[in-house]
């Protein structure tokens, strides 16, 4: 699946999840606070992004390396935190700053 890197998803990842968001932010979902507020023309086209990672059909895994050929410093190696944990909160945080309810795009 081809995500567009100058839009949506693709641009969360690749100019938000920077070698320093470590640093500068207290959590992932702090980040995508941070892509809605800044970027709010792009939220609709994120969650549309993630909503078909999710609906894929892959594996966690197999999520994992789609996010991860996305570019971004972000490591699902952890049972607790999966790339697909990671997508259905990014999708409902995206949600919450956009006003829309999850399920609703």
């Amino acid at each position: 699946m081809q995500i567009d890197p100058n839009n949506g998803l693709g641009l969360l990842m690749v100019a938000y999840f920077h070698q320093d968001w470590m640093d500068e932010h207290d959590d992932e979902m702090d980040v995508v606070r941070q892509f809605c507020v800044e970027n709010p023309h792009q939220v609709v086209r994120g969650r549309n992004d993630i909503q078909r990672l999710i609906d894929s059909g892959l594996s966690a895994e197999g999520l994992g390396r789609s996010l991860g050929a996305m570019g971004g410093f972000v490591s699902f190696s952890s049972d607790d935190y999966s790339a697909a944990t990671f997508l259905k909160e990014s999708l409902r945080v995206m949600g919450e700053c956009s006003g829309l309810e999850e399920g609703s795009i």
